[in-house]
């Protein structure tokens, strides 16, 4: 039997399916932040860091208290803030996050889940924005406000997404 005879007998007595409105936009990646055009930085500075923590690694604890990051792992913290950041462009997921980060800061907010996606591809294993992520963690704009960076549970999105714990103000 060739492959057009095969075909046409495995389609015997199918039905075709009915159609729903398809979106005609992609969705706005989710934040919630204000749109206040007032520069974040001047809202409210971060503690500064103390000497020996400049680069911090993703699950590395220095920032924090031993409980603290089982807490965060186990998720046994509510998640305070959101931020998903899929089909945005890198340079503009790092404005988006360095903003939502100083934003949730000020507003005393500790635990926020950042969604990067995954992003593999055959020809890429690791998405653009998750790879970047822990560069952009520590860069000088977002560093100072981190206490700590995980990958949550698969529930809260796995490796395609971050728990981030930010410092206290003292």
């Amino acid at each position: 039997m060739d492959d057009d005879a095969l075909f046409n007998d495995a389609l015997q007595g199918a039905k075709a399916l009915k159609h729903k409105k398809r979106a005609t936009h992609l969705p706005q990646p989710e934040i919630y932040v204000s749109d206040n055009p007032q520069s974040i930085q001047s809202l409210s500075s971060p503690p500064p860091l103390q000497a020996g923590t400049d680069y911090l690694a993703m699950d590395d604890t220095a920032r924090l208290d031993g409980t603290t990051a089982k807490k965060i792992k186990n998720t046994q913290l509510p998640i305070e803030g959101k931020l998903d950041l899929h089909g945005v462009h890198a340079n503009t997921a790092f404005e988006m996050l360095g903003r939502f980060i100083q934003e949730s800061f000020h507003h005393k907010k500790h635990l926020l889940l950042i969604i990067t996606g995954k992003g593999e591809t055959p020809t890429r294993p690791i998405g653009i924005l998750r790879e970047a992520f822990p560069r952009w963690i520590n860069s000088p704009a977002i560093s100072p406000y981190i206490a700590y960076y995980t990958h949550p549970s698969d529930k809260h999105g796995g490796t395609g997404a971050f728990l981030v714990y930010l410092r206290h103000e003292k």
